[in-house]
């Protein structure tokens, strides 16, 4: 469908400057300024119409990959025990890295415009970050939810913290191995790669102090706390929600509860930033474009995950 949008603004593109030339009257002349204004207005609108519909159209490709993801081995074995002590080659990262190459491979021999191909990378580049990092959370809500019913022998904490957090650096060493090379072939993805990255890595450090910071006094967990709270769309219940449940896979309860404390300590620098975020979205508002799907935006994803939690603690 993404190619059938893309062939009909070419042949429209056509059909206008036949147009234009069946009928010179129409084209742009200082007096007939008025019609040749309404004609370009109308057909630039019809054919950046087609090019959005061809822009969702490919980019809702993403959401079959994910359910191949999904409905595959992967999803129970991410963050599993058998993740933690025995994948030791990251086979888990690799598998979702092998199954998206696959996909993308078809869908740069299927696709007639680069452009669109740029689009549904990026999508899956996006999708494939808030799997996983969606996937951890709910490792963590898994706990929650058994702790709740007392039942402490399903209990799905990390057995080695030190072994789990290896196990995240090599995994996020795979997607960033494989996003690179994908950014030196398609170079405009690069600004979007960063950003994905950008959101593992705060994970990742925010985990690495959950285990090694001892000393909540040098402020380290502070500055994570800040820089978190920028990549949750400025929730604050969503970043507290976070840094509960990666704390509660890797830490002790007396850890946990210096994270509250030390959550306490900023969160009214949190709402002030929440503020400013917020008054600087609308000032700078625009329309939201259709390719931004559910499932694509690392915010969204995250204020739908708490979203129940958030309503039950109200």
């Amino acid at each position: 469908a993404g190619n059938d949008f893309m062939r009909m603004i070419d042949y429209f593109d056509q059909f206008i400057e036949s147009v234009l030339n069946k009928y010179p009257a129409l084209k742009k002349r200082k007096d007939k300024k008025k019609t040749t204004t309404v004609l370009e207005k109308e057909s630039s609108e019809l054919v950046a119409m087609y090019g959005n519909d061809a822009i969702f159209t490919v980019q809702r490709s993403q959401v079959y990959v994910m359910k191949i993801i999904h409905d595959s081995t992967i999803r129970d074995d991410i963050f599993s025990v058998e993740w933690e002590e025995s994948f030791t080659c990251n086979e888990v990262a690799l598998s979702i890295v092998q199954t998206m190459e696959d996909y993308l491979y078809d869908f740069h021999n299927f696709l007639s415009d680069e452009y669109l191909y740029q689009k549904i990378v990026a999508a899956l580049v996006r999708a494939v970050v808030c799997f996983y990092i969606r996937s951890l959370l709910q490792k963590a809500e898994n706990v929650r939810r058994r702790r709740r019913r007392n039942n402490r022998t399903l209990e799905t904490r990390f057995n080695s913290p030190t072994r789990a957090i290896l196990r995240l650096m090599y995994d996020i060493q795979v997607f960033h191995s494989y996003f690179t090379n994908l950014v030196k072939q398609i170079p405009p993805l690069r600004d979007v790669v960063r950003e994905e990255l950008g959101a593992l890595s705060i994970i990742y450090e925010c985990i690495n102090l959950a285990i090694n910071d001892k000393d909540p006094t040098t402020g380290m967990l502070q500055d994570h706390i800040l820089v978190l709270h920028k990549r949750t769309g400025a929730s604050t219940n969503v970043t507290k929600y976070i840094l509960q449940d990666l704390w509660l896979l890797v830490s002790s309860k007396s850890d946990r509860k210096k994270l509250n404390e030390t959550f306490l300590q900023v969160h009214v620098e949190l709402e002030r930033m929440s503020t400013n975020i917020k008054e600087n979205d609308m000032l700078n508002s625009v329309p939201k474009s259709r390719d931004l799907l559910p499932g694509l935006l690392l915010k969204e994803v995250l204020a739908e995950f708490y979203e129940l939690r958030i309503a039950q603690e109200k």
